[in-house]
């Protein structure tokens, strides 16, 4: 089939348990060209009763994976997750969990997952905004897998009145242009939970708030004032404000769980 539909490159994918062998946990997230293709070396089976199998690579491959706690119930995390990321999240001292078990002491447990890629739940997302870690580190894989994909320009544009030409604007702000921060080089923005939240309400397109159009209108008149007009960030951050207060939404979400 791989080599009907002329596959160039292919992955390996093993199961996200308790009962995966060592050999198919390293193996897990593999990819290699089709060239390479060998089964019992290069490609499952590699050991007898073998549950790994392989998938086209595309390159911008997105979505969810399935995995299995102990309960044997399924749940999902992001399609760019392997085994040992997978197992530094869910897994503590050999305990697998499900995605509202999470090892509490560790910074990188923080996915709440649902309905494909890293996703959110309720009005201000599902994690406790008092954990700011879980907060930051869920942004920055939410993050992480935006940028692999492109079809959401296309879903905010068709859910909002924002022209498809301003979507990719600001798409390119917020997750990719690099700019003069304050460090030795330039660099992107950090993660933000709250705008990541935003996002992924935009693409559903079924649950749009206020704040979320507010978040565009602010950085297309950023991204407008800093690459057309020269000013710098703070600048224009401080003039886009004034008209797109987005910041204030913010702080609206703190304050109902009583953070100041």
């Amino acid at each position: 089939m791989f080599n009907e539909l002329d596959v160039e490159q292919y992955e390996i994918v093993a199961t996200l348990d308790n009962r995966t062998s060592e050999i198919c946990q390293e193996m897990d997230g593999t990819v290699l060209p089709m060239s390479e293709f060998q089964p019992g070396v290069t490609a499952p089976p590699f050991h007898v009763n073998c549950r790994s199998t392989t998938v086209p690579y595309f390159g911008d491959n997105y979505g969810e994976r399935a995995a299995r706690g102990t309960d044997g119930k399924t749940y999902h995390v992001p399609s760019g997750m392997n085994y040992k990321e997978w197992a530094e999240t869910f897994v503590d001292d050999g305990k697998i969990s499900d995605e509202k078990g999470l090892k509490s002491s560790s910074a990188s447990a923080i996915l709440d997952t649902g309905g494909g890629i890293v996703t959110f739940t309720g009005a201000s997302g599902a994690i406790p905004r008092n954990d700011r870690s879980r907060m930051d580190r869920h942004a920055e894989l939410y993050y992480d897998e935006i940028r692999k994909r492109d079809s959401d320009i296309e879903a905010i544009a068709a859910n909002t009145d924002f022209a498809l030409d301003d979507v990719r604007k600001i798409k390119e702000h917020v997750f990719f242009n690099k700019y003069a921060l304050g460090g030795l080089e330039d660099e992107r923005f950090d993660a933000d939970y709250d705008m990541a939240v935003s996002w992924q309400r935009l693409i559903e397109g079924t649950s749009i708030q206020e704040m979320d159009i507010v978040m565009l209108n602010h950085e297309l008149l950023e991204h407008t004032l800093m690459n057309n007009q020269g000013m710098t960030y703070a600048s224009a951050h401080r003039e886009a404000e004034k008209l797109f207060n987005y910041l204030k939404y913010v702080k609206d979400l703190d304050l109902k769980e009583g953070i100041k």
